[in-house]
């Protein structure tokens, strides 16, 4: 199953078992550390960019990550936050609720299912969830099953 295989290559990036890697209805996964760590960009890069067909690039004048060219995420320069795509409204809404110190959303982004994620409060295990779910929704199916293979 995907979301395991996910959880299991979340356990190996922070270095902690796969029972301490939380998989929630949502597909949204997380990590137990015993450190709150602030995720910067650079470890944000490094979350995507491991991933296959993960590359750099720009949306809207500011630095983004996408996935053989689609979108994945982008930092928001005007706050540090950054954009992620969801599959509904619904999911943006479980994540706020479950979060909202973390999840939130602006009138721009109102009827589109995407979500704003605060990096400072978040902490890896938010981060790394929802863009690793994100890659999942966005890559092509071959480099999905590909890397499934994998872990």
């Amino acid at each position: 199953d995907a979301v395991r295989r996910v959880a299991s290559a979340v356990a190996k990036r922070f270095s902690c078992r796969q029972r301490d890697v939380m998989m929630a209805s949502t597909g949204v996964i997380g990590v137990l550390l015993d450190d709150a760590k602030i995720v910067t960009w650079d470890e944000v890069r490094a979350i995507v960019l491991a991933l296959p067909g993960a590359e750099d690039g720009t949306s809207y004048g500011t630095p983004a990550l996408k996935v053989k060219g689609k979108f994945l995420t982008r930092l928001r320069a005007e706050d540090g936050s950054i954009v992620v795509p969801l599959a509904s409204i619904e999911e943006r809404e479980a994540l706020i609720d479950s979060a909202p110190g973390v999840y939130f959303f602006t009138d721009h982004y109102r009827d589109w299912p995407t979500v704003l994620a605060r990096l400072e409060p978040a902490g890896p295990e938010h981060v790394t969830g929802l863009l690793t779910q994100a890659w999942l929704r966005i890559a092509p199916k071959r480099l999905v099953k590909a890397w499934d293979a994998e872990h």
